[in-house]
């Protein structure tokens, strides 16, 4: 299991990386931050 936190300071940037990331069984999304 791969824990991860998205940061980025553009929305559309978060926004992708959440939903490529949702496809990748693999991996958990701990939290998304504006940073």
């Amino acid at each position: 299991m791969i824990n991860v936190l998205i940061v980025d300071d553009e929305k559309p940037a978060r926004d992708e990386l959440e939903f490529l990331l949702k496809k990748i069984s693999e991996v958990t999304i701990s939290g998304i931050a504006e940073g």
